[in-house]
């Protein structure tokens, strides 16, 4: 994945470079032209202004491809400063082999340490199956780290039951205000709750989050993909939760599978602009939605302008 960034990331230098190199002659010839017809100038004159107008626009392009260059240093910066800690980590792994003199912990180190690396093989690659009430849940830490959108699909009936729910939506209203942060969710509902889900929804709606609503039963979509509940943070990373129920249980049958895999992740984008296409646009009461104001949600579940 650092590859493709970097890869991307000097692209777009080039690019941003290329364009700028060949619109600035093109620019001063302009201005010049334009320039000397206006004063009705000679063209001796017209050559002098046309030159002047590409020194100043050469300045205006060092100016650009050194913040560009900066830009491009700083990133590297970050990605040298990331495989230096991970050199560290793994020297540290390695001193402590190294100190186990006597055969036997010099023989199991080895083989414990390649059976973690193997069994924690997906991890590496970018993918991690957790619970959703584990440590290592996404929840409110893995979205403060979102930068552009959220896209997401809510069918576990009793997930907004949970007071976590109430945190969890605080974290996004920050992102809402701070980051200006695009949210999308489309509710899956069974038509016979609707009523009851009703504030809930009015709740999002208020905080800014752009809501929609599909009925559970519907004839003209596949029933599997309304029984998925999953977040897209900016069409990179997928987090899908396979659970009937989000209260807590001591057995398997909750799982929350994070992944960088972009064929997931855009085969599960491509599956929710398909669900969007079909839902309907939540709208709530024209008296909750006036003036577009945020809300912010209080412990007791209300809503109070921020």
């Amino acid at each position: 994945m650092k590859k493709e960034n970097g890869s991307n990331s000097d692209d777009h230098l080039k690019i941003d470079s290329l364009v700028i190199t060949i619109l600035i002659p093109i620019f001063s010839l302009i201005i010049g032209v334009l320039f000397s017809i206006l004063i009705e100038s000679s063209v001796q004159e017209l050559v002098t202004i046309t030159l002047l107008t590409m020194i100043f626009s050469s300045l205006l392009e060092y100016n650009i491809n050194s913040k560009l260059s900066t830009k491009k240093i700083f990133e590297n910066n970050m990605i040298l400063n990331a495989k230096i800690d991970q050199l560290k980590l793994l020297s540290v792994i390695q001193d402590d082999i190294i100190k186990l003199k006597h055969p036997y912990f010099k023989k199991w180190s080895e083989i414990k340490l390649e059976e973690f690396i193997a069994s924690n093989y997906d991890f590496f690659q970018g993918s991690n199956r957790t619970h959703p009430h584990a440590e290592d849940t996404f929840g409110i830490e893995g979205i403060n780290h979102t930068q552009r959108t959220l896209r997401c699909l809510s069918s576990v009936k009793d997930y907004w039951d949970d007071n976590f729910a109430i945190e969890y939506l605080k974290a996004q209203i920050a992102l809402i205000k701070t980051k200006g942060i695009r949210i999308q969710r489309i509710w899956v509902i069974d038509k016979e709750n609707f009523e009851k889900l009703f504030p809930k929804m009015e709740n999002q709606l208020k905080s800014g989050i752009e809501l929609y609503y599909i009925f559970r039963n519907t004839e003209y979509m596949n029933p599997d993909w309304l029984n998925e509940d999953y977040l897209i943070q900016d069409d990179n990373l997928l987090v899908e939760i396979n659970c009937e129920s989000h209260k807590h249980t001591n057995g398997n049958d909750k799982t929350e599978h994070i992944t960088i895999n972009q064929w997931e992740v855009h085969s599960k984008i491509q599956r929710f602009m398909r669900i969007l296409e079909r839902a309907e646009k939540f709208l709530g009461s024209e008296l909750n939605i006036q003036n577009n104001e945020v809300y912010e949600i209080t412990k007791e579940g209300n809503s109070i302008s921020v």
